[in-house]
């Protein structure tokens, strides 16, 4: 390992050394600034009492946290998918490549490298997520929690501009590519499930809920007490099929890491108004049977929504499946560009300049 941490020694130093940085820092530090002071002032004016104060604070501090993650995504892979093809430019890759330095060692080093940038970009938002917990009188762990997924998911979108880094011959294309993976994982999984309803469709037999029969103080939101008019069939999507293309979105796993669905259990707590929450609660409503997401099913009255949620005890977390298919995809498209550092190569592709 001593070979890795120079490699990472050499590339901190050299990054130190660039004003850019800091001034990058600077400008991540009143970015999220601003977002911090603007959600004051959006949510933070309406809270009065205790309870409503720590409502506004959990939503002040889940928007600043998607805030901080939005920006390290964009960020991430501007730090990681030069990280190869900047020194193959340079000519002064094939100078390392002939030393003890093995090939895994180059990648870790250079993901290191490529990963500690991104956590003190974490470490500048780090005094505005304070704020917000201070506000919300919400728990330290919370914090904990959202700082620890928060760095999991740096070092996932950087070991993704690594390898690709390692895969292309060109800075250009590394980047863009890396941009576009990340995307994949943010917008195109919300795309592929979107469009991936469509081929989950299935027929019930179903008539229609009577809420004017829910007009009395039992009533809670979700539940309906009588259905009426004879049972027709009703096409609806199985959501089972395709709910597991929202597990690998780092804003799906992030909520429902920190904000599980399950907390919905205790209506005393302010994170069942949090839009981490919702999102964990969507997630794995996903997860039930269309016989159980539709109210009069075979004409009986049935339970949904979140109520049902909190009757199956928040259902199965969904973040480890979407953690596993991060690390999963990192891992292969390592195994890839292993095989295309790897030296000595037999095969070089046309125009690979090597020093």
């Amino acid at each position: 390992m001593s070979h890795v941490g120079t490699l990472v020694g050499m590339e901190l130093r050299q990054r130190m050394r660039s004003r850019g940085w800091y001034v990058m820092l600077a400008v991540f530090f009143v970015l999220t600034g601003l977002v911090t002071l603007g959600a004051l002032g959006l949510f933070g004016l309406s809270g009065a009492g205790p309870e409503e104060r720590q409502a506004s604070g959990r939503l002040m501090f889940d928007f600043v946290a998607f805030f901080v993650l939005l920006l390290s995504l964009l960020i991430s892979p501007a730090l990681s998918a030069n990280a190869i093809t900047g020194d193959r430019a340079g000519g002064t890759l094939a100078i390392v490549q002939v030393t003890p330095v093995r090939t895994w060692q180059l990648m870790l080093g250079k993901w290191i490298a490529a990963w500690i940038p991104s956590v003190a970009f974490l470490l500048a938002a780090l005094p505005w997520l304070i704020v917000t917990l201070v506000f919300g009188d919400l728990p330290v762990s919370m914090l904990l929690l959202a700082c620890l997924v928060l760095m999991v998911e740096f070092a996932v979108v950087t070991g993704l501009g690594v390898a690709v880094s390692a895969i292309s011959g060109r800075t250009l294309f590394a980047v863009v590519v890396t941009y576009l993976l990340v995307a994949l994982l943010g917008i195109g999984t919300l795309i592929g499930f979107g469009l991936g309803t469509q081929f989950t469709k299935t027929t019930v037999k179903a008539n229609y809920p009577d809420y004017s029969s829910t007009a009395d103080v039992d009533w809670q939101p979700g539940q309906v007490k009588e259905c009426t008019g004879r049972l027709r069939d009703q096409e609806v999507s199985d959501m089972r099929r395709i709910g597991w293309a929202l597990a690998p979105n780092p804003f799906v796993l992030m909520s429902d890491a920190v904000a599980p669905a399950s907390r919905l259990l205790d209506e005393r707590d302010a994170a069942v108004n949090s839009l981490m929450t919702t999102i964990s609660a969507g997630t794995r409503i996903t997860q039930l049977s269309p016989e159980e997401t539709i109210y009069c099913v075979d004409g009986i009255p049935r339970t949904t929504g979140e109520p049902l949620l909190v009757e199956r005890g928040g259902l199965t977390p969904v973040w480890p499946l979407g953690l596993a298919v991060q690390v999963g995809f990192v891992a292969v498209l390592m195994v890839f560009g292993h095989r295309r550092l790897n030296t000595p190569a037999g095969r070089l592709p046309r125009g690979l300049r090597v020093a």
